[in-house]
């Protein structure tokens, strides 16, 4: 059975708004880990350094992911066709 116009319409929306909905996060990802460096650096965060270094780079991959993985969601957006 081959789905309507209507219900791919709706697939597609909702693909669009979950891949921008991950590409938002993964850019905030991305500046986190650049703030709590920044304020490692200037000593307004009592953490040890080698644990935000560590929490610098998980967040900081984190964020590449999720701009990916919404990369890919809106590039399969952009060709669902059934």
């Amino acid at each position: 059975m081959k789905p309507s116009e209507a219900e791919i319409k709706k697939k597609r929306r909702q693909l669009r708004l979950r891949g921008t909905y991950h590409i938002i996060w993964g850019v905030l990802y991305l500046i986190l880990p650049v703030v709590l460096f920044y304020m490692q650096t200037m000593d307004k965060l009592q953490i040890n350094s080698g644990l935000a270094v560590v929490i610098c780079i998980l967040m900081f991959l984190y964020g590449i992911f999720r701009i990916w993985r919404g990369s890919k969601d809106l590039s399969i957006a952009k060709s669902f066709v059934s």
